[in-house]
């Protein structure tokens, strides 16, 4: 996702229309671009999911591929796919176990030689093929890249929310 600031976000299809990323990414309505796969999209409004951290974009039909949606495990790995500081290449990080949990947020260890950077908020946290978290924060001492640590908020309960108020 682009911004109206410098810099790329990362998020995830919920539907062919609704990108889900993190409640501090999102620029406001006409100033956030979506590309997926060359496809480009100008969001129309916006969605804050209450408690979780998430956010929902409107798009004006950018008929993207929705990803599934699971409960996550926190004893194993999953990969982060953000574009972090590398200028709008998008890039991955394995990260895990857990190292706590809180109701809807995990936080979870970084593996060695993985690394989630600012500018990784939003990305999907993905295991077994399916979403199971949005990427809220990192511990990336001051934007060097050298995170121990990342924050999450589980993916399923903010879908349900959504689906339960209609929205998705």
């Amino acid at each position: 996702m682009d911004t109206a600031l410098p810099g790329h976000r990362a998020g995830w299809a919920i539907s062919p229309s609704l990108i889900a990323t993190a409640d501090h990414c999102p620029m406001g309505a006409g100033l956030d671009v979506v590309s997926v796969s060359g496809k480009h999209a100008t969001t129309t409004g916006r969605t804050d999911i209450p408690g979780s951290g998430i956010t929902v974009l409107r798009t004006d039909g950018a008929d993207l591929a929705p990803f599934g949606v699971a409960d996550a495990d926190p004893a194993g790995q999953a990969t982060v796919y953000g574009f972090g500081s590398s200028g709008g290449v998008l890039r991955q990080a394995v990260i895990g176990p857990a190292v706590a949990t809180g109701g809807a947020r995990v936080v979870w260890g970084i593996n060695p030689g993985g690394t989630v950077c600012h500018g990784d908020s939003g990305a999907p946290v993905v295991q077994g093929g399916a979403v199971v978290a949005v990427l809220e924060d990192g511990d990336d001492r001051a934007g060097s890249c050298a995170a121990a640590e990342a924050g999450t908020m589980a993916a399923a309960p903010a879908l349900a929310w959504l689906r339960r108020n209609g929205l998705a």
